[in-house]
This record gives structure tokens, sequence and C-alpha cells, in this order.
């Protein structure tokens, strides 16, 4: 709670007020609310009348704060931001943070999530059931060498014969970007965590996983060239992982830079974020997450024409849609799959 009105009560009839003093909701008001830092732990009843002037009571999460540290015996409330969507999250004394999970009965969700510890493709809640083709599925024993092998994850590999792609999508377009309106329709929040897994480095690989409107398989061209979709991946001369979008004409890729490398192997979790809000056409917001090094980045997607840089509200989309391919060279390529989570209002 940012706003320097709601920061922190510090005084009452001349009495500073400590974390977890109560008071009666009637002595708030705007002389009561000085600002006084950035303390985030004050009681609910303390703020609830105050921030809609005694109307409508509400409690405000600011999004912009850093995690907060909680104190023993304590959980802290907080706002965060994926992809620019505003979740409320909470953090207790051992650090460990989550968002909260939107309500299930009213938002429509997908998962997809691998046990680990098997080559058995888990089963799919919510969305249809994706199907591999060039890869065979691959059982990832868990170990204790590094995040990348601690994961519950399912490996998915090539055979080493050049020009070999690898595929993994839904055929039967579903989603779409925000179509606006009132009601607003459309729109969907992506999370898809993923890692690089081939067995020896393959010059020339190309990658792209995320949502595309094209129902055919993938074939072995740079991802540069896609129309329609919205993912990550890398083309063959990048070193670094990279942003692909496009409309009725494919856009120049956003590098993510050198904190995203694309020519790790077994190393490096990446976590995709994408969010369409509903009430916001031709517009998409992403994150990227390298999940082992803790770094992220961030930005938005913008159609200037609407269609032509990114997919029209109209379009429907798969997901997930990809590949990975070796290219021209005659070495096995792979990823691994930890999960993927798609989430629409409608």
């Amino acid at each position: 709670m940012a706003d320097t009105k709601r920061s922190g009560l510090t005084a009452l009839a001349g009495t500073a007020l400590a974390d977890g003093d109560l008071i009666a909701l009637t002595d708030i008001s705007d002389t009561t609310m000085a600002a006084s830092g950035t303390d985030k732990k004050t009681t609910l009843a303390d703020v609830e009348t105050y921030l809609d002037a005694g109307t409508h009571a509400k409690y405000v999460l600011d999004t912009t704060v850093a995690t907060p540290v909680a104190a023993a015996d304590t959980v802290v409330i907080f706002g965060r931001k994926i992809a620019n969507r505003a979740l409320p999250a909470f953090v207790g004394p051992s650090g460990l943070d989550s968002s909260l999970q939107p309500n299930l009965a009213r938002n429509k969700v997908g998962y997809w999530n691998p046990n680990g510890g098997t080559s058995a493709i888990p089963g799919v809640f919510g969305y249809l059931a994706p199907t591999a083709t060039g890869f065979t599925v691959t059982l990832r024993a868990a170990a204790t060498t590094s995040m990348f092998t601690r994961m519950r994850r399912l490996g998915f590999v090539t055979v080493a014969t050049a020009g070999t792609v690898g595929i993994y999508r839904v055929s039967v377009p579903m989603f779409t970007l925000g179509a606006g309106g009132t009601p607003a329709l459309g729109g969907f929040f992506k999370v898809l965590r993923f890692g690089i897994s081939d067995a020896a480095a393959v010059s020339g690989a190309r990658m792209f996983w995320g949502m595309s409107s094209n129902v055919g398989a993938p074939t072995n061209v740079e991802p540069s060239t896609l129309t329609n979709c919205i993912g990550i991946g890398h083309g063959a001369a990048d070193t670094n992982m990279k942003i692909f979008y496009g409309g009725s004409a494919a856009q120049t890729p956003i590098d993510l830079g050198v904190n995203f490398p694309a020519n790790t192997r077994n190393v490096d979790v990446y976590d995709l974020a994408l969010f369409a809000p509903p009430s916001a056409p031709d517009t998409v917001h992403y994150q990227v997450t390298r999940l082992n090094t803790d770094q992220s980045v961030s930005g938005t997607l913008a159609a200037a024409t609407p269609g032509l840089q990114l997919p029209l509200s109209t379009t429907l989309l798969n997901n997930p849609w990809g590949y990975r391919t070796n290219n021209a060279t005659a070495l096995a390529v792979g990823v691994d799959f930890m999960s993927d989570y798609i989430e629409t209002d409608q």
C-alpha cells in the first residue's frame, strides 16, 4: 500500500500505533492515516472503512513493492504482477511466497503437470491433450544436482537424424486475445515452464514454444518467420532466448539478453508468462523468468494496426503449440516440460 495515506497508522489521539493494535473504525480519518513508512502489516480493520470513505470498504494491495519479509508466526499479504497481471500473494517467515489461485468455479483453468519419474504423459485438466510427434517421451528421474534436475518433469527427445522436428501441440484452437466490450471477452493468462535438455551441444538448433493459430504441424523454419503466434524460443544463430510474435506479418523478435541463454543444457529453467487482458484488445504482456538464477524480464506487445503485429481478437489460437529441431545437425535435441497453465474468464 504505497499510497502515503495508507502506508501506516502513526497517530491516534496523540498515541503511536504498533503492529496489531486495534482501533475503532470510527476513529480512522485522513489525519490518523498520515504517512509513516511502508509497513504492510497493519490490521485489516485499521484501513477498511478509510479506503472507500466509509461506503464500500476494500483492501488495496500495492503491486510495486518488493516481496516483504514476514516476521515469525506471521503471514504477510501483498500484491504482485506476473506479466502485468495484478494478483494477491502471500509470504511466510520461511520466505516462500505464492500468488493466490483464482476461483476455479468461475474461471476456466487448463493445467498440464507431469508427475516426474515416469515416461507416462499426464492427463490434462481443462484443455485438449497435446500430441507429440517426432519426440520420444522420456522418463526424467529427480536428482539433487540443480533446480533443473530437482523439478518433476517429462523429457521429449528427438532422434539424431538431421532435419528432425520434435513437435508438441494442440491442433484445435480455442483461445484469443482480449476483445474488449461489455462484458470484456477473450483474453488469457498462460504460464509455461520448460528447459532445454539436449544431450550434447547442437549447432543450428531452432525452437518455439507458445501459442499459434496454425492447426498444422510446425516445420523446420526460423521462428522469426511465424505468423499469428506468441511465444519464446531461438533461431539457428541465436545465443539468447527471444520473444517471437506476429499477426498477419511476422515481427522482429525481442532479444531477452545474455541473462537468458539459449545454448545451455539441463541447467536453465524458464518460466514464460503471457497475459492478454480481456479489456485490452491488441495487447499481450509477457514476462520471462530464469528460475535458477532468479532473473526476470518483462514487456508489452501492442498492435498499432489490429491483426498485423498481433493476432486479431477473432483469431483462435492453439495452446500449447511448438517445436524443437536439430535443423541440419545430426544430433538429438530435447526439451523438458515442467508444467503448462492457461486461464480465461469465460
